[in-house]
This record gives C-alpha cells, sequence and structure tokens, in this order.
C-alpha cells in the first residue's frame, strides 16, 4: 500500500497515470449551478476505459511495484470499479492479476 500522497509521489507515479489513463474532460453542469448557487463542473472519468476513476489508483500503484513484486502479479477482492481498474492497469504493465 502506498504511503500518503505528497508532490514527490505524485511526480513518480504521473507518468504511468498519463501514459494509460486517458485525459477526460471537465464540463460545466448549468443545472448543479442553478440548483447549488456555486460553480459546478463535472470530471467526466466514466470516459476511462474502465467506466471509473478508480483506473487511476490502480495505475498509480501498479508502477510503484519492483520488478519482483510485478512478477508475481496482484489480486483483489472486488468485482467492481476497482477490480476492473486494478486488472486493467496489470494488464498494462503485463502482470498477472487475480
Amino acid at each position: 500500500m502506498t504511503p500518503d500522497p505528497t508532490p514527490e509521489l505524485v511526480r513518480r507515479v504521473r507518468p504511468a497515470v498519463t501514459a494509460h489513463a486517458r485525459r477526460t474532460p471537465l464540463v460545466p453542469s448549468a443545472w448543479l449551478t442553478r440548483k447549488t448557487g456555486f460553480e459546478v463542473w463535472l470530471k467526466c472519468e466514466n470516459l476511462q476505459a474502465t467506466g471509473s476513476f478508480k483506473l487511476r489508483g490502480a495505475l498509480a500503484e501498479c508502477s510503484l511495484l519492483p520488478e519482483e513484486a510485478r512478477s508475481q502479479g496482484v489480486f483483489t477482492a472486488s468485482a467492481g470499479n476497482h477490480g476492473l481498474g486494478l486488472s486493467a492497469a496489470a494488464g498494462r504493465f503485463g502482470m498477472p492479476c487475480t
């Protein structure tokens, strides 16, 4: 498990995340802006190949694993968004995933 995020950690994982995750748009929500009285923008992470933002964290985590750990693979008990994200990230790094 990665430590709490720091600027240095973000710099280390950014290349892997930007290489493998889609850059998703921010779109204004006129309806939510009217309802809340605040300017609201939506980050469309549903446009990721896996359908959620969970891919980004999985890519970051997999990118930090040493080669020996990568060869052993990763596993998850999730059949949801986290499971999809980890499976996709593992595939991009050539790692087994269960």
